[in-house]
């Protein structure tokens, strides 16, 4: 599949989407084998384009209201990782100890591709309040395109309020990477082998 932004035209490398590198590019292939590779200018080209890739998606995330009364998340100081999420409510809701609700945000967006949105508790919500996001990280997939919710679990002992506008969240966009599974008889051998809980060590 070939693509155009502005003047430049890009396309998949080998099927993986999100992965796009200048159309003009064609690389060697081993007859025998079919391994391809590239010269170092070719490999100069397509370092220049994915990092302009990357500084375009880091740059813009696109999003929309899906109820009038939502609020545009924000990045409070330079240097905040996450962008604060707020309830979407006609009314409070009350959440009462050990009691999970699904809060709306209002929102609507458009993860760029190569990247998931990941929705995290906020740390004066859990410190003064108990309460959190259950499935921590939430993750938005890069093709969603429904409304933002936020799945909030109040585990202190007393009843919690979430109120129209109240921030609830956060969301962090990271980039993912897609593994490419490939099935064999055997794995190799690691110092740590087949340790899991607890192998490592003891806390205390």
């Amino acid at each position: 599949m070939v693509v155009s932004k502005g003047s430049l035209r890009f396309r998949d490398y080998r099927g993986q989407p999100g992965f796009l590198i200048p159309a003009e590019l064609e690389f060697p292939q081993c007859q025998d084998c079919g391994a391809e590779w590239m010269t170092d200018d070719q490999l100069d080209v397509m370092s220049d384009s994915l990092e302009a890739q990357r500084k375009a998606r880091m740059s813009t995330l696109l999003i929309t209201k899906v109820r009038k009364d939502a609020i545009i998340p924000q990045y409070k100081t330079a240097g905040a990782a996450g962008l604060d999420l707020h309830a979407c409510l006609d009314d409070a809701v009350t959440l009462v100890p050990k009691e999970r609700k699904l809060i709306p945000t209002g929102l609507s967006m458009a993860i760029p591709v190569g990247y998931e949105g990941q929705v995290r508790p906020r740390s004066g919500m859990a410190l003064n309040l108990g309460v959190g996001c259950l499935n921590s990280p939430g993750t938005i997939d890069w093709d969603y395109r429904g409304e933002i919710q936020v799945l909030l679990i109040n585990l202190g002992q007393e009843n919690v309020v979430i109120r129209p506008n109240d921030r609830i969240a956060q969301l962090v966009i990271c980039p993912i990477m897609r593994a490419e599974l490939v099935e064999v008889d055997q794995l190799d051998d690691t110092l740590r082998g087949v340790g899991g809980f607890g192998s490592t060590g003891h806390s205390g």
